[in-house]
């Protein structure tokens, strides 16, 4: 058990979260609320300090995600952290996830953990996010939104009472052309769930098509913020993901189980030049990923006097059929040509854990846990007229931490952490050798950190501050002909920083809440850690007159943000403001939702391509945009 700060944007107090395995630390819950029903999950999680998120306006992408800067090296997807969707992972077995694929308009809580106890989840646990769909109820609801650069979208739920628990069906389509040429998408989901007493079943798919804009280099950026690179035109660069996931998870006794199983396959279609892709090496300018997966996670709870014991064994596999194509027929770009690349890619983890929790007295608690782990990955080669770059890795973990949490005052607590933890490549980052031939990559090692902090909590205010050094910690090298390059930091890399939340009641219709964040992350040559700001923050101001009527103002600064040596995403500060009204009618109740981003109408670029060699490695962000939604409940 432990208490959590809540940093929603309304004023609410610090609650207790029972029934989950994260330990004392800084841990943030972002509770569901009206205003964020409607906004994109880097909104959700621009308010967690320490957390930096970061949309990369472009559907072919994931958010660009990283703790306390740990992540902060993907140049796609997400790495380094740890992330789970009703208790089922989001993340594959060698550290790399995404979460595209979640319905973001049932989301009744997301649990944010920074700090050594994420090592406790397994590695590439740099931090650990943790989403958690509402249950099923009885009723049905529509929503319709349309917004700036022809974004649309279409919302379809329903569900019933069953003896013990519910169902739930949820349906979305959404649309948008984009504010730069080559970045329409669309975006298909569906969601099914079946609650029967302590037992949740899932299934949930997506479908996203979407056009790939790609970066743009500091000079077009300053020239033409909302232009597309010729490249990306020419071959008409795009993605489609394609995702099936099945999953169980509940508690009978002291027992709680987790499985799951699903497939995932990605269609990428790149601007690699033609004459690139010469050398008999190359593996092609087009991408065809088939993943299929599993895993199974089983814990049990005991209570030995003043002890809370947590034991778990996790098991996790993924089978990754992957092809590479020329992206070229003859003199026609951006189509499937001749094949390139035939392997066979395979990852296996198997993980123990231990967690236990003594109460020393009321007022004073140590915590202390214990992960092994190994990891196998393989790569088996198939396209043989080049060589044969098959090749295998194994990786064994030990992540221990201790924690104490000290009452100081009623409602204050004062808590101290320290750990240990290890982060494993993934079989993206094994793919290529670090010099950039083909062949699976022998002497990427995992990289090792130990981390200390301490901090304090307490209604209304949340503060953190922080040390981690790391050994052979995994960096982007480069990336060029579509080959990204990862090696070993010689020397490691310092971290250091502080983090704050604070919210305040100000009078019964205001309320304001702030989260501000320092990193200072330094490699042994003095350069910055590319991908993480050294400073951000935002404050949101609430205005509630009337139960039925909300209006928000956020404010965002970040500091600049390093892609790599001498290229930089200037520093910026955004402004956004949304209001809402709620209501009933015959059917049920509706609510309208109108929101302005980016007033000012400012040129920022919130995201970076770490190590893009090319150059193109700004992300611009949209201008001044709007949406208007509506949902309509039928009770």
């Amino acid at each position: 058990m432990i208490e959590l700060l809540l940093l929603a944007a309304s004023s609410l107090p610090t609650v207790e979260v029972s029934g989950s395995r994260a330990p004392p630390g800084a841990a943030t819950v972002l509770v569901a609320e009206p205003l964020l029903a409607t906004r994109p999950l880097a909104d959700w999680l621009a308010g967690v300090p320490g957390l930096h998120a970061a949309e990369r306006s472009n559907a072919a992408q994931d958010l660009q995600l990283s703790s306390r800067g740990f992540g902060a090296r993907t140049s796609f997807g997400v790495r380094g952290l740890r992330l789970y969707i009703d208790g089922v992972p989001a993340s594959a077995p060698d550290g790399s996830g995404s979460l595209s694929q979640l319905p973001l308009e049932l989301v009744e809580r997301i649990e944010v953990l920074r700090g050594p106890f994420s090592a406790l989840y397994g590695a590439n646990s740099g931090g650990v996010i943790a989403v958690f769909t509402a249950p099923a109820r009885d009723g049905a609801s529509a929503g319709v939104g349309i917004g700036a650069f022809g974004e649309r979208e279409l919302r379809l739920q329903t569900g019933g009472r069953l003896e013990g628990g519910g169902w739930r069906v949820a349906l979305g389509v959404a649309r948008v052309d984009g504010f730069r040429p080559q970045q329409a998408a669309r975006k298909r989901q569906v969601d099914l769930r079946l609650d029967l007493g302590r037992w949740r079943l899932g299934l949930n798919g997506l479908d996203l098509p979407a056009e790939d804009a790609q970066g743009l280099s500091r000079a077009a950026w300053d020239a033409t913020p909302n232009s597309t690179a010729a490249p990306a035109l020419q071959f008409a660069t795009r993605k489609h993901t394609r995702q099936l996931q099945l999953g169980l998870s509940g508690r009978e006794g002291a027992w709680q189980l987790a499985a799951w199983l699903g497939r995932r396959g990605v269609d990428q279609w790149q601007s690699i030049p033609v004459a690139a892709q010469q050398p008999a090496s190359h593996p092609g300018g087009v991408i065809a990923l088939q993943r299929r997966y599993a895993g199974l996670d089983l814990q049990r709870r005991d209570a030995i006097g003043a002890l809370q014991l947590l034991t778990g064994v996790a098991v996790e596999a993924q089978q990754d059929e992957r092809r590479g194509y020329e992206n070229f027929v003859g003199s026609r770009l951006g189509v499937s040509g001749a094949l390139r690349r035939d392997e066979g890619n395979r990852g296996l983890g198997v993980d123990a854990y231990l967690q236990g929790t003594w109460r020393e007295h009321a007022d004073r608690s140590w915590n202390a846990g214990l992960r092994a782990g190994r990891l196998r990955l393989s790569s088996r080669d198939r396209f043989l007229g080049n060589g044969d770059d098959s090749g295998e890795r194994r990786f064994d973990t030990l992540s221990p931490v201790l924690g104490v949490e000290q009452r100081l005052l009623p409602g204050w607590r004062l808590h101290a952490q320290f750990g240990a933890a290890q982060e494993t490549p993934t079989l993206n980052e094994l793919a290529y050798r670090a010099d950039g031939s083909s062949g699976f990559n022998q002497s990427l090692r995992a990289q090792r950190s130990r981390q200390w902090e301490i901090g304090i909590r307490g209604a209304p205010l949340e503060l953190s501050v922080f040390a981690a050094r790391s050994r052979d910690e995994i960096v982007a090298i480069g990336s060029s002909g579509g080959r990204a390059r990862f090696g070993n930091a010689d020397g490691g890399i310092r971290r250091a920083g502080a983090e704050l939340g604070w919210q305040r009641q100000l009078a019964p219709a205001w309320s304001l809440q702030l989260s501000a964040s320092l990193l200072r992350a330094r490699l042994a040559d003095g350069s910055v850690l590319p991908g993480a700001p050294a400073r951000q923050a935002q404050l949101a101001l609430e205005w509630q007159p009337a139960p039925s009527w909300r209006a928000q103002l956020r404010v965002q600064g970040k500091s600049r943000l390093w892609a790599g040596p001498g290229q930089a995403a200037p520093g910026h500060g955004l402004a956004h403001l949304q209001l809402q009204r709620d209501g009933r009618n015959a059917l049920g109740a509706w609510r309208v939702s109108a929101l302005v981003d980016n007033l000012t109408d400012r040129r920022h670029a919130p995201s970076v391509i770490v190590a893009e060699a090319n150059g193109r490695y700004l992300e611009p962000g949209p201008p001044r945009r709007w949406s208007l939604r509506l949902s309509q409940a039928l009770d």
